[in-house]
């Protein structure tokens, strides 16, 4: 399943949407987005893996599985 977000949403209707949609890894786009899943992502435990293609201020982001 494909299920959009609008990248103003805040981190709290991101984590709506991923909870309620079942998603298994989210997709990002840049720093911010990456940023906002992380922030919830202790609430999202289906949650496996980030996917980002925008790698600026990523460099030196730790986050493990």
């Amino acid at each position: 399943m494909v299920v959009g977000i609008f990248t103003d949403c805040t981190a709290s209707k991101v984590e709506y949407y991923v909870k309620h949609s079942d998603l298994c890894f989210v997709v990002c786009q840049n720093q911010e987005q990456v940023d906002k899943v992380i922030s919830i992502k202790k609430n999202l435990p289906e949650l496996r893996k980030i996917i980002y293609w925008g790698p600026k201020g990523l460099w030196k982001c730790s986050d493990p599985p």
